[in-house]
């Protein structure tokens, strides 16, 4: 009978690696932060995501909501003055994981293209230029966490279970040493 144990303590070891490795994309449950600006005030200081729109901003006749959800951060024109808008900076931050990286998807709304978003030391920053907006138009940014420093709980059950089954496994052959000598 061929032995099974090599081929099930490699992918043990193989599934438990990657499971420490793999980083967290997911920013349901992250509590976000927001900064007030220069001509708006956030409707919320912090809000966790995954509960609706987190932040929605009105002031001077404009409009705005900022929905974060799994991946990323949708915003919605709700309310646009008559003339141009003036430039304004959104500022948010993620106080569970900051984020590592953002990525421009799409936008209808003038004056927010890829150059808008940005992620520093401060956390996201979303830049709207100059432009005239109407409601119910729209842009789209793709957010990664940083990767935890710390594995989430899942990937030390993973890993125990692997380490659990190689020791079963070490055992056994140890007995069918003894059996035969």
């Amino acid at each position: 009978m061929r032995p099974i144990a090599p081929r099930c303590s490699v992918a043990f070891s193989f599934a438990a690696l990657t499971a420490l490795a793999a980083p967290a994309h997911a920013l349901l449950g992250d509590t976000i932060s927001c900064r007030d600006g220069d001509f708006f005030r956030c409707s919320a200081p912090t809000a966790v995501v995954g509960a609706g729109t987190e932040f929605s901003f009105s002031g001077f006749s404009f409009g705005y909501s900022f929905d974060f959800d799994a991946t990323g951060l949708t915003i919605t024109v709700l309310a646009a003055p008559s003339g141009p808008a003036f430039s304004e900076l959104f500022r948010f931050q993620d106080l569970t994981t900051p984020f590592s990286t953002v990525s421009f998807e799409s936008s209808s709304i003038p004056g927010v293209d890829s150059s808008s978003p940005q992620v520093d030391a401060d956390g996201l920053g979303v830049l709207f230029l100059d432009g005239s907006h109407t409601v119910g138009q729209s842009a789209r940014l793709n957010l990664v966490p940083a990767t935890p420093a710390i594995p989430e709980p899942g990937s030390y059950a993973l890993m125990a279970g692997g380490l659990a089954l190689l020791g079963w496994l070490g055992r056994g052959r140890r007995r069918q040493g003894a059996v035969a000598g």
